[in-house]
């Protein structure tokens, strides 16, 4: 590799090769050539008007740097349903958690030091 210039001639020379011989690099070649076109294309288009190039989405512009986005606000606020503890502004003291007893068992997080793990249990459909 002391001299740079022999690279790009040895990889120019092997690209006969590696298009008769490898499918895979002529895919990639010709994804790439496609993709290039595709590219030109759409920088060759402009900016349309009339609805066949970027989405409308895109044309949005950009806000200035810096400048901080505030989320509509509805007039009307939703009241929190009465009974929940969980909500938005409300702690979590009144919220106990308590298994099902309903639930099936479920040994995960149950294994003790020196114990030797259980088989799962599995119910067949």
């Amino acid at each position: 590799m002391n001299n740079l210039p022999t690279l790009p001639r040895r990889l120019l020379a092997a690209l006969p090769r590696a298009w008769a011989a490898d499918r895979v690099f002529r895919l990639a070649v010709i994804g790439a050539g496609l993709a290039l076109v595709v590219l030109l294309l759409r920088l060759g288009a402009g900016e349309s008007t009339n609805g066949d190039g970027a989405p409308s989405a895109a044309r949005i512009p950009l806000p200035p740097p810096g400048t901080r986005y505030e989320a509509p606000v509805s007039d009307e606020l939703a009241s929190p349903v009465p009974g929940t503890p969980l909500a938005p502004g409300r702690g979590l003291e009144g919220v106990t958690i308590v298994r099902n007893p309903d639930a099936a068992t479920d040994p995960f997080g149950t294994l003790r030091a020196g114990e030797p793990p259980r088989a799962p249990s599995r119910k067949d459909p």
